[in-house]
């Protein structure tokens, strides 16, 4: 959802942008190379988290997305920095997320406004979004990129944009959790339009039964995701670090495969 300026010049919001533009660089750029060479871990939020303790990540770097705040209620766990990419999960979850005062946070500027009174632990980012716009040449072409303080690439899962940060803060390697890559559309749930559905019994995708209920989600575009996360194990590759899958089961495949415990410190 984007801000309404209708009675505002062209001049002005082009000011406006410019100078938000720059104050929100100049917040980002600390965060470069900041934990070169350690290690990290970037969470999902499938059923398989379930078999993970994340107590013991709360030693760790670690990166958490969306409703990962449920696990903070269920069992303690604080991700090191928190994001959201999704305007509708925001929008559905605007005051459980701005409870959110345990972690960093990162949020696409477009959806600012559903931050209330943003702490200094609070950070808004340019997200690229062409890869959902059909007219344009990088249409489901993820752009992953190496510098978020210019831009973040889109590409079909929270997760490539957690990428991206822990690309930009010099993490390696980075191990995934929780990643089951795995969907399904459970009995009762009503289609929309394209990939959205609502949602109405308990939710098969997520580590909780009501992670999603009696709201619309979009289900995952699998072929998209692979692609854009082959573009993140290309981009790590080339700068000599990697992306390792610690997920317990699953169907994710583009990355290496290692077992959790033998990472977790």
């Amino acid at each position: 959802m984007r801000p309404v300026f209708s009675s505002i010049s062209k001049r002005v919001r082009r000011q406006w942008r410019y100078q938000f533009g720059g104050r929100r660089r100049a917040k980002v750029r600390q965060f470069r190379d900041i934990h070169r060479g350690r290690h990290c871990f970037v969470l999902g939020n499938g059923p398989s988290l379930n078999a993970v303790d994340l107590v013991r990540l709360n030693r760790e770097y670690t990166f958490g997305v969306n409703g990962i705040h449920l696990a903070h209620e269920d069992k303690g766990f604080e991700p090191t920095y928190y994001i959201v990419e999704d305007g509708l999960y925001l929008e559905q979850h605007a005051s459980e997320i701005n409870k959110i005062d345990y972690s960093v946070r990162f949020f696409p500027e477009r959806y600012s406004d559903f931050i209330s009174q943003p702490c200094g632990d609070t950070y808004f980012l340019l997200f690229d979004w062409s890869v959902y716009n059909s007219k344009l040449l990088d249409y489901r072409n993820p752009n992953f990129s190496t510098d978020v303080e210019q831009r973040t690439g889109t590409g079909g899962s929270i997760i490539f944009v957690a990428l991206q940060l822990a690309y930009y803060m010099g993490f390696d390697p980075v191990y995934l959790v929780g990643m089951d890559h795995t969907s399904v559309i459970p009995p009762g749930a009503v289609h929309i339009r394209n990939n959205r559905y609502r949602f109405e019994g308990k939710d098969p995708n997520h580590f909780r039964d009501d992670y999603v209920t009696h709201e619309d989600v979009y289900l995952p575009d699998r072929e998209l995701i692979n692609r854009g996360f082959t573009k993140a194990r290309e981009a790590f590759e080339r700068d000599g670090r990697s992306v390792l899958n610690a997920t317990v089961g699953g169907q994710l495949e583009v990355f290496k495969r290692v077992d959790l415990d033998s990472v977790i410190s």
